[in-house]
């Protein structure tokens, strides 16, 4: 037994698929009724900001396919920066870069990737990892 059993992220994949549902529904409908708000289709969402030495990102990412999160994230490359690890600035003295992953996900699926980064952690104590969580309402 590991850290991530019974942690699959179900109710996530069941609020995806009837957010998927809702936008094929919509999609004849006209652009003022597609883009305009609609509160009860609003959900809270958390933000993660996820920053980590670029060495890293292929255990990342291998993490998140084996449980099925962070399938939907945006990616900013060579990102400089110092934080509780050495500092990584692409350049001569300080070599290494980061990567940064903004992920949007239900909390569920943010519990587990806050697992995954404390595994990595804990995995590679050397390198650097951090990850911000805070809310986002979609609508």
């Amino acid at each position: 037994m590991n850290i991530y059993d019974g942690m699959k992220g179900n109710a996530f994949t069941q609020e995806t698929q009837e957010t998927q549902s809702k936008q094929e529904s919509t999609s004849t409908k006209s652009p003022d009724k597609v883009f305009a708000p609609a509160e009860s289709s609003e959900r809270t969402l958390v933000r993660l900001d996820l920053m980590f030495t670029q060495a890293m990102e292929e255990d990342i990412l291998e993490e998140f396919d084996k449980y099925q999160v962070g399938q939907n994230y945006s990616k900013t490359s060579n990102v400089i920066g110092k934080g509780c690890s050495n500092p990584k600035m692409g350049d001569s003295i300080w070599p290494q870069l980061n990567s940064m992953y903004v992920i949007f996900c239900s909390m569920e699926e943010a519990q587990i990737i806050r697992r995954i980064v404390i595994d990595l952690r804990l995995r590679y104590p050397m390198e650097g990892i951090a990850c911000f969580v805070s809310s986002a309402t979609a609508w």
